[in-house]
Formats: C-alpha cells, sequence, structure tokens
C-alpha cells in the first residue's frame, strides 16, 4: 500500500465513521509513523480535510494502544467484562455508554499470526457467558472457516434470492396446473386442515376466472419484478442538468 491508496482509505471511512459515531469536532486521528503515513501528500491531505493528529513517538512500537470495542445486552446489571486473547488475561473492559464495554490493549503484540480473543461477561444475577471468536492483524495469516460460515462469506446472496424467487413462482406455476389436470377429489368423513385446502385449491383450478387470474399474476410478478432488477437506475454526476 502507499500514500495514495492511504489517502483513499481515509477519504472513503473515516468522515463516514465521524458521522455514524456522532463525534463531535474533538475527534482525534491515530496513527503510527508508517512511511505512507508520514510522507508530505498525506500530511496535505490531512490538512486539507482538517484532521487533527496524535502525535506518535518515533521507535515505540509498545505505544500503539488501540481500544477493543465490545457490546454486551443484559437484563441485570454488567459487573464483570473479562478480555483473553491467546488464554491470557488482557484485563478488564470498562462500560463506556448504553451497552459498549472498551478495552485498551497492545496491538503490536498481536501483529503476526492467527490469535483468539475470547470474553466472558458476568452480571447481578451471577450469570455468566463467554464468547470467542479468531482474529488476525496480518494480512499474510492462513485463516480457515468450517463450510457454514465460508458459504455465508463467499455466497451471492442477490443470485440466491433470485433462484429463490423464481423456485417459488414456479412451484406456485406447477401446483396450479397439477390441480387443473387432476381429477377433483371426493370428501368422505370430516375433512382436516390439508385435506380441506388441498380440495378447496382442486374446486378453484377448475374455474377459469380463478385459474387464469393466477397465472397472469404470477407471470406478472415474475416479468415486472426480474425488469425491475435489471433496469439500470441514472446516477446523477453534476449539479446541473442541460436540456436539449
Amino acid at each position: 500500500m502507499d500514500s495514495s491508496q492511504y489517502q483513499q482509505i481515509l477519504d472513503n471511512n473515516v468522515h463516514e465513521s465521524v458521522t455514524k459515531l456522532k463525534l463531535r469536532r474533538g475527534w482525534i486521528f491515530q496513527q503510527d509513523n508508517d512511511p505512507k503515513h508520514r510522507s508530505k501528500s498525506t500530511q496535505a491531505f490531512m490538512q486539507r480535510n482538517n484532521y487533527t493528529v496524535l502525535e506518535w513517538p518515533s521507535q515505540s512500537p509498545d505505544l500503539n494502544i488501540i481500544e477493543h470495542l465490545i457490546l454486551i445486552f443484559s437484563p441485570d446489571l454488567i459487573t464483570s467484562v473479562k478480555v483473553f486473547i491467546d488464554g491470557n488475561e488482557v484485563g478488564e473492559a470498562v462500560h463506556s455508554s448504553g451497552p459498549l464495554y472498551v478495552l485498551q490493549w497492545m496491538a503490536e503484540k498481536y501483529k503476526t499470526g492467527l490469535h483468539e480473543i475470547k470474553v466472558k461477561v458476568t452480571d447481578a444475577a451471577v450469570r455468566s457467558r463467554s464468547r470467542s471468536h479468531l482474529f488476525s492483524l496480518d494480512d499474510d495469516a492462513d485463516v480457515h472457516f468450517s463450510l457454514f460460515p465460508t458459504l455465508i462469506l463467499l455466497m451471492d446472496h442477490y443470485v440466491v434470492s433470485q433462484v429463490l424467487f423464481i423456485l417459488t413462482v414456479l412451484s406456485q406455476f406447477i401446483l396450479l396446473i397439477i390441480y387443473r389436470i387432476r381429477r377433483r377429489t371426493i370428501l368422505r368423513g370430516p375433512p382436516g386442515y390439508c385435506t380441506l385446502a388441498s380440495f378447496s385449491m382442486h374446486v378453484l383450478s377448475k374455474n377459469n376466472t380463478f385459474f387464469y387470474a393466477m397465472l397472469l399474476l404470477n407471470l406478472y410478478t415474475a416479468v415486472g419484478t426480474q425488469e425491475t432488477m435489471e433496469r439500470p437506475k441514472a446516477v446523477p454526476v453534476g449539479g446541473k442538468t442541460n436540456k436539449d
């Protein structure tokens, strides 16, 4: 990563994060003395965008303290929030606001390899719950996930939703046609809910008005929704529009 890429990341994320977190004008930006952080172009970028940068001593990686944010929900008062990394207790998180707890930790100690963070929470009702997950600050770390998380991460949810929609419409078509061509069943004795629903569909599917109306409705829903998904949207680029 060079200085221009770093500045692009800042431009795309910092002000958006400041707005979402509702930080006031007094927020301070923290970074270390990496060359791309200290380059003249990056310094000029920060001055243009009114960044207030925390001064960082040179040759002091152990000062790189980052706050770890933890969200905790409980109907009772939280009495203890202990954080462990790789089985070693890092410290106890302190309450910040609402369900948010924070803990300062030395990120430089975990800059390579794969690590496990565990949070153990206890409330006033003496209920205790632990949660853990893997993390890595190393771009070259080899991280493996189980099958289900891998599918969630790699799956194109837009395509999946389209496939499910198409299958739903096709199933309605098939059911209507099956009920249409099958002979009407004869009820014998008190029918159950499923039998009564099936019998009703048999009766309705033999009615031309209902049958063709449902076919047209499904066809219109499928075609109309597909056109809406694929229709390109005009995105204004400039502030003015020229009229012919």
